[in-house]
C-alpha cells in the first residue's frame, strides 16, 4: 500500500499516552520507522507485551508477519491486537496463534490496563473490561465497557510518533507541497450506516473532545510542526453544529493561519445554518469529504444510509455556494440476491457524478 498518503498512527498514540512516564515505551510504524522490525525485535527480552494495530484489509498481513517474528524470537512476550478488525471480530483474532489478548473498542482506555495487569501480576486480564483473552480452556471476552467521553481520554502524545519523518516521506512520496498531519477530534457516529464498522462498534454514539480543548492542542501541533494544514480523521467530524462553530470562531480568533479537512454526512452538512457555514469557510476550511456511497434509493435503503441522492447534491450546491471544496465518495459492488441485476450499474453512478460536476465542475469524486 506505498501509494496511500501516510497518515500518522494516532490510535497506537493515544493508547500509549497514559503509559508516559511509567514504563519504556517503544511505538513503530512499519511504514515510516526505518528497519521497523528490528526496531520491535530488539526490545522484546525485557518488554511486557508487544501491540498490533489493525483494521479489516491489508494491515493484518503485516501485523501476522510481525507476530510471527515475535514468536520466534520470543514466545513468551504476550501480543495484544487492537483496532478495527480485533474489536468487530475479537474472539475470531484470539484463536489466532498470532494474538494473546485482544483490545476491544477504546483503546486509549482498555490497552494501559490491560499492560497494568500484565506488568504486576503476569496475568491475563480476567478483570479488564473491552478485553479477550485466550486460554487453553478456550477465548474468554469480558463484558464490554460503555463508550468514555473524550473530555475524559488524554490529548495525543504527538511526541510519541516521528512525525517529521511522516511529512517528510508524504512530501517525498506523494509530493504533497504543504506540511499536513492529522487529529482525531470525536469517536463514533449517529448514523445506523449497514456497511461501517463504527455504528457496531460505538452504537451510534458520538462523543467528542471540547471545543476550546480543542483549539488549544491545534494551535499547539502548528506552532510545534510548523503545519500549513490538519486533516481530521473523525468519522464525523459536523456532527455537533454548536461544536463546529466554537471550533470555527477559535481558530479565526487565535489567528491560525492553517487550512483543514474533514468528513461529514451528506444528510447533515447541507441543513447547516448560513452562519455556520460562512464560520467554516473563513476559518480556514479546505474541503468537505462527504461519504455519498450511492446515489441508488433500493441501495441507500439496504445499506441503512439514512440520505437520499437529494441529499448530495445539496450538499454538492452547498460546497459551491459557500466556496469549500467537496470530494464525494462512493462504494460499488453492494451484494444483491443471485440472479438479481445490479440496482445501480456503473453507467448510473458515472451519470449521476455528472450531475455533481454540473454543479461545481471542481468538486471531486472517489469510488470504491
Amino acid at each position: 500500500y506505498d501509494h496511500y498518503r501516510i497518515e500518522l498512527p494516532l490510535a497506537i498514540a493515544v493508547a500509549a499516552a497514559s503509559l508516559q512516564g511509567k514504563y519504556e515505551l517503544v511505538l513503530v510504524d512499519e511504514r515510516v520507522t526505518p528497519g521497523y522490525e528490528q526496531e520491535v525485535l530488539r526490545h522484546l527480552d525485557d518488554a511486557i507485551c508487544v501491540g498490533i494495530s489493525s483494521i479489516t484489509g491489508y494491515q493484518i498481513k503485516g501485523g501476522i508477519a510481525m507476530a510471527r517474528k515475535v514468536r520466534e524470537a520470543n514466545p513468551e512476550v504476550p501480543i495484544v491486537w487492537g483496532g478495527y478488525h480485533p474489536s468487530l471480530f475479537p474472539e475470531q483474532t484470539c484463536e489466532s496463534w498470532a494474538c494473546d489478548i485482544a483490545c476491544v473498542g477504546q483503546g486509549d482506555v482498555t490497552f494501559p490496563e490491560i499492560v497494568q495487569k500484565l506488568a504486576e501480576e503476569g496475568k491475563p486480564p480476567e478483570d479488564v473490561p473491552s478485553s479477550v483473552y485466550w486460554t487453553a480452556d478456550g477465548v474468554v471476552a469480558n463484558a464490554r465497557r460503555p463508550l468514555v467521553a473524550m473530555s475524559e481520554i488524554l490529548p495525543i502524545p504527538y511526541n510519541l510518533l516521528d512525525v517529521s519523518r511522516t511529512i517528510e516521506l508524504n512530501q517525498k512520496q506523494n509530493r504533497e507541497t504543504i506540511r499536513t498531519i492529522e487529529y482525531h477530534s470525536s469517536q463514533g457516529c449517529p448514523g445506523k450506516c449497514a456497511y461501517c464498522a463504527d455504528a457496531t462498534l460505538f452504537q451510534r454514539r458520538w462523543t467528542g473532545v471540547e471545543a476550546e480543548r480543542m483549539v488549544d492542542e491545534i494551535a499547539g501541533l502548528v506552532e510545534t510542526y510548523n503545519l500549513d494544514q490538519v486533516n481530521f480523521s473523525d468519522a464525523n467530524f459536523f456532527a455537533n453544529q454548536k461544536r463546529v462553530r466554537a471550533i470555527c470562531s477559535g481558530f479565526i480568533e487565535r489567528g491560525l493561519d492553517i487550512r483543514w479537512v474533514a468528513s461529514a454526512r451528506p444528510d447533515t452538512f447541507h441543513r447547516y445554518r448560513p452562519e455556520t457555514l460562512e464560520l467554516i469557510r473563513d476559518s480556514g476550511c479546505k474541503r468537505v469529504i462527504i461519504g455519498a456511497e450511492s446515489a441508488s434509493a433500493p441501495v441507500l435503503e439496504l445499506i441503512t444510509k439514512g440520505a437520499t441522492a437529494e441529499d448530495h447534491l445539496k450538499s454538492a450546491r452547498t460546497c459551491s455556494d459557500y466556496g469549500i471544496g467537496g470530494t464525494f465518495t462512493f462504494i460499488t459492488g453492494f451484494p444483491r440476491p443471485a440472479g438479481e441485476p445490479p440496482q445501480e450499474t456503473a453507467t448510473d453512478l458515472l451519470a449521476f457524478i455528472e450531475k455533481i460536476k454540473q454543479i461545481n465542475p471542481n468538486i471531486r469524486t472517489k469510488i470504491f
